[in-house]
């Protein structure tokens, strides 16, 4: 009598097992899987999430060719979306900081360069062409030059400004030391860093919160230089309390001519 189990005539188990069936105990998880989860729950570094898809992709290749010895698919699945998910929030947060810092050196880094460049040369009429756009009000020539030979015997000649995301973040990693030390004398004042001919230093801008009607550009009302010594040196004078270019006792962006005048009260006749 022939037997059911058509196996049984290729040397199957005696109690009818399908001896190609997969044991559950051989099954084992797949490693990819595991470090596709582990490398996507490490997103807050970046590229991690990339190679978590990436591995998690593999994995379920590796899985299903494996006939069934390997688990893991719900990992795998759990770490390309992870990965995938977190690679999307990094590349739209490096565009949008990438964005934010090409506007923030066309708007303030290369007028603030250009306008250091030209007090390089001596020229207040050059420096006051490149001040055009900001609130400071026109500069001597006696001024450019007192303030070119404060900061040049110390830091030499003006050299350059960071002008790409890479740079902007390696100038403030290199001046980090000094930053700490520096103690701005009005919270409206932002160091920048600068290179001069005997190393970094900051460039020191200082801004009227309250933009007058007349500055078409950043409202800046003056700019230092901050040395490592500790020396700080501005074109324009300093007056504790007072922003410079901005005209006191006035309303934000009224210059002095648009004042009202006090009604003249005519002398009496008698």
């Amino acid at each position: 009598m022939m037997t059911q189990n058509p196996y049984a005539q290729m040397g199957g188990f005696a109690d009818g097992r399908d001896p190609f069936a997969v044991d559950p105990i051989d099954q084992r998880t797949s490693l990819l899987a595991v470090f596709s989860l582990v490398f996507s729950l490490l997103c807050c570094i970046p590229g991690t999430g990339a190679i978590g898809a990436i591995l998690g992709g593999a994995s379920l290749v590796a899985i299903n060719s494996a006939r069934g010895r390997l688990r893991g698919t719900g990992m795998a699945v759990t770490g390309i979306v992870l990965g995938l998910v977190a690679t999307a929030i990094w590349i739209i947060g490096f565009v949008t900081i990438s964005s934010g810092l090409k506007m923030f050196d066309k708007a303030m880094m290369q007028p603030i360069a250009a306008v250091v460049t030209e007090i390089e040369t001596g020229d207040a009429d050059k420096v006051n062409t490149a001040a055009s756009g900001f609130a400071m009000p026109a500069v001597t020539e006696d001024q450019v030059k007192a303030f070119r030979k404060a900061y040049s015997a110390e830091l030499g000649s003006f050299k350059s400004m960071p002008t790409s995301m890479w740079d902007l973040v390696a100038a403030y990693t290199t001046v980090g030391q000094q930053m700490q030390s520096y103690q701005p004398g009005s919270q409206h004042v932002m160091p920048v860093p600068a290179s001069f001919d005997k190393g970094w230093a900051l460039i020191l801008v200082e801004m009227n919160p309250n933009k007058p009607a007349r500055s078409t550009g950043m409202p800046v009302t003056n700019i230092g230089v901050w040395a490592p010594s500790g020396q700080e040196f501005w074109l324009l004078p300093q007056t504790p309390g007072v922003v410079p270019g901005v005209p006191q006792g006035l309303p934000p962006g009224m210059a002095p001519g648009d004042a009202p005048q006090p009604e003249q009260t005519p002398p009496s006749g008698g």
